[in-house]
């Protein structure tokens, strides 16, 4: 039973391994860049594919927020 145990581990041992190897060989995700733009019209569009490690910048149209305060308890928001 024990042989059974350590050959589990080994093996999740080197899938962890192996995802960090792909990580760090492959940078095409460090260098992906997305972005969400949430429009006026009430859409959302999505450019790039959204990866671990990429940018993500989101856009939102203020005119979505008809309610918007513009101070919380005094102060700016």
């Amino acid at each position: 039973m024990k042989v059974f145990q350590y050959l589990k581990k080994a093996v999740v041992l080197s899938l962890i391994v192996f995802s960090l190897f792909f990580a760090l060989v492959n940078p095409s995700y460090a260098s992906c860049s997305s972005q969400i733009d949430f429009t006026s019209d009430w859409q959302e569009n999505i450019t790039n594919e959204i990866v671990p490690g990429g940018t993500l910048t989101i856009n939102y149209d203020a005119s979505r927020l008809p309610e918007r305060r513009t101070y919380y308890r005094g102060s700016p928001t």
